[in-house]
C-alpha cells in the first residue's frame, strides 16, 4: 500500500507529459534517405484524383503542408502560455520529505568521571508543506496575462497569413503548369507548321524551283520551335515540383498521369475597385491583425515596466513535522522517541529601492520599444495598401493586355493563312512568312501571359483582402 501515492504520482506525470495528442509527419519525411515509401505516401493522397482543380489543390495543401501545420501547433503553444500567465493567480504549494540515520558512539568521560559506553543510533524524519501566494504586484500579472492572449492571438494571426501565402502561393504554381502547357500547345503548333512548309518546299528546292536557303529556314525555325518546346516543358516540371512541394507530396513530384484543368478560355472582372480593396484590405489583413497584437504586446511590456516600482506582497504558510526515534545500547534507557509539529502563515513584503538605475532603463526600453511598433504598424499600413496597388495595378494592366490580344489573336491567325496562300503560290517572300509566324506565335504567347498575370494578380489580392473577390 506504501506504493500506492508513488505510482499514482508517476502516473500523473506520465499523462501530463503524453496528453497533446497530433498527427506527426509522415515517416518518409523525418528519413535521411529517399525509398519507395516517398511514392506510396503520395499515391495515398492522390489516389482518386484524375484531374486536379485548384481548389482541391488548396484545400490539400491546407491539409499537409508542414509550414502551416507547424503554424498550428505555434497557436496552441502560445495558447500554453497564455494559461501560464492565468496560473501566476493560484498559490504555489510545496511538499517536502527528508529522512536519514544518524549512528554515533561514546566512551569514558573524565571530570567528573562517567562510565558512558556504547552507541546511539537515531532514525529521523521531515515533513514539509509550504504555501506561497503573491497577493500584489504592481499588476504585473494582470498585464502580462493581456500580453499572452495578444500574444495568443498574434499567433492565430499569422497562421492566417501562413494559410494566405500558401494559397497564393498554390495558385502562383497551379497558374504557372497551365501557362508552361498553354506554351507547349503555341510551340508544338508552331512545329507541325514549320515542317509542313518544309515537306513543301524540300521537293521544290530539289526541282529547283525554289532556293536551298528556303528549305534550311524551315529547318532552323523547327528547330527553334524544339528548344521552345523543352524550356516550356521544363518551366513546367519545375512548377509541378513546387506544387508538390506545398502540397506536402514526400516524393517531391505530381505523378506523371495527373492533369490539370484547361487553360482558361475567358476571364470575369471582379466587382471591387481599387479604395474598396484598400479597405477591406486593412481590415481583413493577417499581418495588420498581427502588427494589431504587437502594438499592444509591446504596450502591457511598457505598461509592465511601471510595475517594478510597487511592492510585492506575499502570503506565506508553512507546516513542519519532525521526528526522532532513538536506540541506544550499554546505557540505562534502551529507546526514546520525540515529535515536534509547527504551522507558520504570515505576510510578507518587498520594495526594490535602488539597483543603479537597472530598473528605470529597463522601463526607457520598453517605452521605446512601444515606439518601434508603433512605427512598425505605420510601416505595414503603408505596405499593405502599396501590395493592394500594385496588385490592382497589374489587375487592370493584364485586363487590357488580355482584351488587346484576344481581339488580335484571330486575325494573327488570318494574316498568317492569308500570307501561307500566297507564299505557296511564289507571291510572297520566306522572310514575309516568317516575319507574320513569328508574330502569331508571339502574340499568342503574350495572350497567355496576359492570362496568367491576371490570374495571379487576382491570387495577390485575395490573399490581402481574405475574400474571394468575385463574391459581394
Amino acid at each position: 500500500m506504501k506504493k500506492l501515492p508513488l505510482s499514482l504520482y508517476l502516473c500523473a506525470v506520465v499523462l501530463a507529459g503524453g496528453c497533446y495528442q497530433y498527427q506527426p509527419p509522415e515517416p518518409a519525411l523525418l528519413s535521411t534517405k529517399f525509398t519507395p515509401e516517398n511514392r506510396a505516401a503520395t499515391d495515398r493522397i492522390l489516389l482518386e484524383e484524375k484531374i486536379l482543380k485548384l481548389d482541391t489543390a488548396k484545400k490539400i495543401a491546407e491539409m499537409n503542408n508542414q509550414n502551416y501545420l507547424a503554424a498550428y501547433h505555434f497557436v496552441n503553444a502560445a495558447r500554453m502560455r497564455y494559461y501560464q500567465a492565468l496560473g501566476a493567480y493560484s498559490p504555489e504549494i510545496y511538499a517536502g520529505v527528508a529522512t536519514g540515520q544518524t549512528v554515533s558512539g561514546a566512551n569514558d568521560m573524565h571530570n567528573p568521571p562517567m562510565n558512558i559506553a556504547g552507541r546511539e543510533t537515531t532514525f529521523q524524519s521531515h515533513a514539509t508543506l509550504t504555501a506561497s501566494w503573491l497577493l500584489f504586484d504592481g499588476f504585473a500579472r494582470y498585464l502580462n496575462v493581456l500580453s499572452s492572449s495578444s500574444e495568443y492571438k498574434r499567433a492565430a494571426a499569422e497562421r492566417m497569413r501562413v494559410l494566405c501565402m500558401l494559397k497564393r502561393a498554390v495558385a502562383y504554381a497551379y497558374y504557372d503548369i497551365q501557362y508552361a502547357g498553354e506554351i507547349r500547345r503555341i510551340q508544338n503548333a508552331n512545329i507541325v507548321f514549320q515542317q509542313k512548309l518544309l515537306g513543301i518546299v524540300a521537293p521544290e528546292v530539289a526541282s529547283g524551283k525554289r532556293p536551298e536557303d528556303e528549305r534550311l529556314n524551315f529547318i532552323i525555325f523547327a528547330g527553334l520551335g524544339e528548344t521552345a518546346l523543352l524550356d516550356a516543358v521544363n518551366s513546367g516540371n519545375i512548377s509541378s515540383y513546387a506544387l508538390s512541394q506545398l502540397m506536402g507530396y514526400s516524393e517531391g513530384a505530381l505523378p506523371g498521369s495527373l492533369e490539370f484543368e484547361p487553360f482558361p478560355d475567358k476571364l470575369e472582372r471582379m466587382y471591387y475597385g481599387v479604395d474598396s480593396c484598400i479597405s477591406i484590405a486593412l481590415q481583413n489583413s493577417p499581418e495588420m491583425h498581427i502588427m494589431e497584437q504587437m502594438l499592444e504586446i509591446a504596450y502591457y511590456n511598457k505598461m509592465k515596466s511601471y510595475s517594478s516600482y510597487f511592492p510585492t506582497v506575499y502570503g506565506d504558510f508553512q507546516y513542519d513535522n519532525n521526528q526522532f526515534n532513538s536506540h541506544y545500547s550499554d546505557y540505562r534507557v534502551r529507546h526514546s522517541t520525540y515529535s515536534q509539529n509547527s504551522i507558520y502563515y504570515g505576510i510578507h513584503a518587498e520594495l526594490l529601492l535602488f539597483n543603479g538605475l537597472a530598473r528605470y532603463n529597463a522601463m526607457r526600453e520598453m517605452q521605446t520599444l512601444f515606439a518601434v511598433a508603433e512605427f512598425q504598424m505605420a510601416e505595414t499600413y503603408l505596405k499593405i495598401i502599396n501590395d493592394i496597388r500594385s496588385a490592382y495595378s497589374n489587375y487592370e494592366t493584364a485586363w487590357e493586355k488580355y482584351r488587346i490580344y484576344r481581339a488580335l489573336l484571330p486575325e494573327a491567325e488570318l494574316q498568317r493563312n492569308l500570307v501561307e496562300k500566297r507564299y505557296l503560290n511564289y507571291h510572297a517572300s520566306v522572310d514575309r512568312i516568317d516575319k507574320v509566324q513569328e508574330y502569331y506565335v508571339a502574340i499568342q504567347t503574350s495572350y497567355a501571359s496576359a492570362v496568367t498575370d491576371f490570374e495571379k494578380a487576382i491570387a495577390q489580392l485575395e490573399a490581402i483582402m481574405m475574400i474571394n473577390v468575385y463574391t459581394r
